[in-house]
């Protein structure tokens, strides 16, 4: 888990409009098991916000973890916004894509992972 909240905390503040202190990041056995999920991102009404990771996400390798973050990552800059309603549209697409390029994730696994 160190290893992804490492990665998790640079590639937040690589991003820069985050308060990246204010995210809590937490590990779950049961969301890859319950919902077949790697990560989840919780926002809540007072504006703090949850990233929370399946001990599966632990077992990829840097490249998967990398496109991972910059999927929820994008998730965060965007629920940011006021206006923003969906989770998974053609903004958040090219979001994470950006981020992903800025954090030398590889084509093919940002282009898994970003969808």
């Amino acid at each position: 888990m160190i290893n992804l909240v490492t990665l998790f905390t640079a590639m937040c503040l690589s991003v820069g409009v985050l308060d990246c202190d204010d995210i809590e990041i937490k590990e779950s056995k049961s969301l890859w098991k319950v919902s077949n999920t790697l990560a989840r991102v919780t926002l809540y009404v007072s504006g703090k916000s949850t990233i929370t990771f399946s001990t599966k996400a632990s077992k990829l390798n840097e490249q998967s973890q990398k496109a991972l973050i910059a999927h929820e990552l994008a998730h965060l800059v965007l629920f940011s916004r006021k206006d923003y309603t969906h989770g998974h549209n053609r903004e958040h697409y090219q979001l994470c894509r950006k981020i992903a390029f800025e954090n030398k994730v590889s084509k093919n696994k940002s282009k898994s992972l970003c969808k």
